[in-house]
C-alpha cells in the first residue's frame, strides 16, 4: 500500500470517490485525524474546496484496541465495518433519527484490506458542551435527542440482534435470550479485572454472585426495541441548527432496550433523569444491565491502559469510576 496522508487510503483515491459524488469542483485540500480516532475505527476529516468538509471512517480491524476480545468473541473482517454502518444508517434514517449522510462507502475490499465510508461532516461539538449553560438550549436539544431515542426504541421485532443482512442470527436469538450473551461477557470481563488488579475489596467471588442474583430476577421477554448500543454525550454530535445527530452506530441492534437506558444512566447523570427517562422499564434488567455495564467498563479502561490508548487519563477515570461503581452496587445490595 503506498503511504498517504490518511494513514489509510491513498490521497488519490480519496480525490477520485469524492469527484465521483460531487464532481469535478470538488477536491480534497488535505486530511486530518480526528483526536484519538475511538477505540475500534479511525476517523479523519476530508478538508474539501468547491464542496462541504467531509469525514473518512475506516473499519481497520487490526487497529481496534479490542481486537484481541473481537476476535475471541469470532469477528472477523468480513463481519465488521461499513455493512453494519451501512445498514444501521438506512435504519436510522428511515425512522427519522438523524445520523450522518453516507457519501461513498467500499466494501470490496480489493485495493484496501478494510472497509471505510466517506460520510457527512457535522459542523459542531458533540452534546458534552451543552450539559452547563443555556437552559433554553439544553431543552431543545436534549428534548429532541429523547424523541429520535423514542423512535429507535418503539422500532420492534420479535428477534435480537443485528439487522443488517446475513448477521440477524434467528437460530441463536430462538435459542437463548440476549441477556445471557451479556451475562458472559460480564464473566469474560470479570475474569480479565481479577487477573490484573490487587484490591481487597474485589472479591470475585462476591462479585459473581450478585450477578447471579440479578440475572435470576430476568423473566422471559419476547419483544426488543432498536438501541444504539453504547450512547453517551459523545456519540452526539449538534450541528449550527442544533439538531442532534447519532454517530458510531455501528453497533446498534434490536436488544432489550433497558440495555440502552441503563447505559444511558449512568452516561447522562442527572440530565437523563430530567429528560431521558422512562417510567415503563422492567427494573430487574435496569440492575442487571448496569451492573454488567460497569464489569464492562472496568474491564475496558484496563485494556486501554494495558494496550497504547493515547489517552491514558482517560482510560485510567475509566477503569476507577466503573471500579468504584461495581462496589458501590455491592454495597447496596442492588
Amino acid at each position: 500500500m503506498q503511504e498517504n496522508s490518511s494513514g489509510h487510503i491513498n490521497h488519490a483515491d480519496l480525490e477520485e470517490h469524492i469527484r465521483e459524488f460531487g464532481g469535478s469542483r470538488y477536491r480534497l485540500r488535505d486530511i486530518r485525524r480526528i483526536g484519538d480516532g475511538g477505540a475500534q475505527k479511525a476517523v479523519y476529516k476530508l478538508n474539501c474546496t468547491g464542496g462541504p468538509d467531509l469525514m473518512l471512517f475506516v473499519w481497520d480491524l487490526s487497529a481496534n484496541y479490542f481486537e484481541q476480545d473481537w476476535r475471541e468473541a469470532g469477528v472477523t473482517e468480513e463481519s465488521y465495518g461499513a455493512l453494519q454502518f451501512e445498514r444501521n444508517t438506512h435504519l436510522l434514517s428511515g425512522m427519522g433519527v438523524r445520523v450522518p449522510a453516507i457519501r461513498y462507502i467500499s466494501r470490496e475490499r480489493n485495493r484496501y484490506p478494510f472497509d471505510y465510508a466517506i460520510v457527512e461532516y457535522i459542523h459542531g461539538p458533540n452534546l458534552m458542551i451543552y450539559e452547563e449553560g443555556d437552559t433554553a438550549v439544553r431543552d431543545r436539544i436534549y428534548e429532541e435527542l429523547a424523541g429520535m431515542l423514542g423512535k429507535m426504541h418503539a422500532s420492534r421485532s420479535a428477534v435480537w440482534g443485528e439487522a443488517a443482512e446475513g448477521r440477524m442470527n434467528r437460530e441463536t436469538a430462538a435459542a437463548a435470550p440476549c441477556h445471557s450473551g451479556i451475562y458472559d461477557n460480564a464473566l469474560r470481563e470479570l475474569a480479565f479485572t481479577v487477573a490484573r488488579i490487587d484490591h481487597a475489596d474485589w472479591e470475585e467471588k462476591e462479585i459473581r454472585l450478585h450477578l447471579d442474583r440479578l440475572l435470576a430476577n430476568i423473566r422471559p421477554r419476547g419483544q426488543y426495541g432498536f438501541i444504539h448500543g453504547e450512547l453517551g454525550p459523545d456519540h452526539v454530535l449538534v450541528n449550527e441548527r442544533l439538531e442532534p445527530y447519532l454517530i458510531d452506530i455501528e453497533g446498534s441492534e434490536y436488544f432489550d432496550i433497558e440495555h440502552e437506558h441503563s447505559f444511558l444512566q449512568f452516561r447522562f447523570g442527572a440530565l437523563y433523569d430530567r429528560y431521558l427517562r422512562r417510567d415503563d422499564l422492567d427494573p430487574d434488567r435496569m440492575l442487571f444491565y448496569k451492573f454488567h455495564h460497569h464489569l464492562s467498563c472496568t474491564a475496558g479502561g484496563l485494556k486501554l491502559l494495558e494496550r497504547g490508548f493515547p489517552n491514558r487519563k482517560l482510560a485510567g477515570e475509566i477503569y476507577e469510576h466503573n471500579r468504584q461503581s461495581v462496589l458501590d452496587m455491592l454495597k447496596s445490595g442492588r
